[in-house]
């Protein structure tokens, strides 16, 4: 049985139905700008200092409002829902890390995660290279 194909001209018209209707979609989809951009402006302040490489953080999904700064000597520092930095570290694996390099690379403590339960198992990943 012969195979039964469009003629070229309703597949083009279809298809440039099918863009005006997307395009027309997008447009309407769009805000107006303002003439006057919105104005903001940062508010910087320190909220821990004394670390020596802090390369990531995390907040765990408890509702404490707690930052977890990682630090790459091996340390965990936390910032307590005061703005605080506690004054001793939450974890320290930094007996396990070598030495880092004074350009401090790609080694040593790298990354924390919280797993999703972690409010009631208190269980939490720890990323790092000894």
């Amino acid at each position: 049985m012969p195979v039964q194909r469009m003629p070229v001209k309703v597949t083009s018209l279809r298809a440039v139905f099918c863009l005006f209707v997307f395009l027309s979609l997008t447009i309407a989809g769009c805000d107006k700008h303002d003439d006057d951009p919105v104005k903001v402006t940062p508010d910087l302040k320190v909220i821990a200092s004394d670390l020596a490489s802090p390369i990531t953080f995390a907040e765990p999904p408890d509702g404490t409002h707690r930052l977890f700064i990682v630090d790459q000597v091996g340390k965990i520092w936390i910032i307590g829902a005061n703005g605080q930095k506690l004054s001793q570290p939450f974890i320290d694996v930094s007996a396990r890390m070598v030495t880092l390099n004074t350009n401090y690379d790609e080694r040593g403590l790298l990354g924390l995660a919280f797993h999703p339960a972690y409010k009631t198992n208190g269980k939490f990943y720890l990323y790092y290279t000894a």
